[in-house]
């Protein structure tokens, strides 16, 4: 039997077409965030992308062309033992595997004629977002919690008043006071959140050509009389009249307020308090130093999460809401800066935030 040229040709044009449509489906599957692997109805492994690849944690090569059940025996058998049993799965179905949370699922194929005609499976790695929901169900335990106690507070002074016993203005005066104080307290942890909230749903924000070293004047007068009443030494450390930059006005006052809150909190009557920027070329750096009860090393790399107390009972005693650094972090990070602290127990705490900075003439 003998070919005609025209047969040939049209061979090879199919042949082609098939090759061109193969490399289209290779660069598709490549590029899939999910992970790919396909076997034929005999478990043979034919195809693995990229992404499977990363998230199984081995080569492609070392799974291309060898059967699903040569790894029935390895951690991987839990991710074939279904495509060889050709049984399906929830879609929900999650498992750590190596530093990695993983979701799966499977898959049959058929023909027109209800004949398998491939197994496959899809990973989807949902670390990130199990991190996040996980961060999400600490916050809201968190925000309950410091929101049940000046409610409870609040409570229990009303149930004071309704039972009587205040008849002399003293109890009265002494009762008002307190409730006061819980409504402050109740307010502030409310405005604290209101300003995460804003920060985190806020991606675009507007900045503005700003003069920190102005801003921060201004901002610092406010705290004139709080720094008397402490007596405590106030060092201004500015080598430059202006410094530049450009910011969002309202993240820079959370930052500096945030750190002044912290930094009076728990600087101790008589003792020193020292605010600096320094024009660093490449950035602005800033830091704001106290001279308290310092912070044990061991907190160091937790003090900016939300909540976080290094001593629950001082800091409320105190005053503070658990959220300051955390806003200080974020006023800071979504200008693309950092911010850290250095500290020894009982030698004070010095606060470090960087910016991206912007010289004024």
């Amino acid at each position: 039997m003998s070919f005609k040229t025209a047969d040939i040709d049209d061979l090879k044009e199919k042949i082609n077409e098939l090759a061109s449509e193969k490399e289209k489906l290779f660069a598709v599957l490549s590029n899939l965030k999910e992970g790919i692997v396909v076997a034929d109805p005999l478990n043979r492994i034919l195809v693995v992308n990229e992404a499977a690849s990363e998230f199984l944690n081995i080569r492609t090569n070392k799974l291309l062309r060898r059967s699903l059940k040569d790894f029935t025996e390895n951690e991987l058998g839990f991710f074939f033992e279904p495509l060889i049993q050709e049984k399906e799965v929830s879609d929900q179905t999650v498992v750590q595997h190596k530093s990695r949370i993983l979701s799966f699922r499977v898959f049959f194929p058929k023909n027109q004629e209800g004949r398998l005609i491939a197994k496959g499976l899809v990973l989807r790695d949902i670390t990130e977002s199990q991190r996040v929901e996980e961060l999400r169900k600490v916050f809201v335990a968190n925000a309950s919690h410091e929101l049940r106690s000046p409610a409870a507070g609040l409570q229990a002074l009303l149930d004071a008043f309704e039972v009587g016993g205040l008849e002399n203005q003293d109890s009265r005066t002494k009762f008002m006071t307190m409730m006061n104080r819980e409504v402050n307290r109740l307010n502030a942890i409310i405005q604290d959140l209101l300003d995460l909230s804003e920060m985190e749903r806020e991606k675009e924000f507007a900045k503005e050509s700003l003069d920190i070293v102005k801003l921060f004047k201004e901002w610092l007068s406010f705290y004139e009389t709080r720094i008397q009443e402490k007596s405590l030494r106030l060092v201004f450390n500015v080598q430059e009249e202006k410094i530049s930059l450009t910011a969002s006005a309202a993240d820079l006052e959370r930052l500096f307020r945030n750190l002044m809150e912290n930094a009076l909190k728990y600087s101790p009557a008589g003792g020193s308090l020292e605010i600096g920027i320094k024009n660093e070329k490449t950035n602005i750096l800033g830091w704001v130093k106290d001279s308290g009860i310092g912070i044990p090393e061991e907190h160091l790399s937790r003090i900016f999460e939300r909540f976080y107390r290094v001593d629950k009972s001082r800091s409320r005693a105190l005053g503070g809401t658990g959220l300051g650094l955390s806003i200080a972090k974020h006023a800071v990070e979504r200008h693309g800066g950092k911010i850290w602290a250095e500290s020894k127990e009982n030698q004070g705490a010095v606060f470090y935030f960087t910016l991206p900075f912007l010289q004024g003439s």
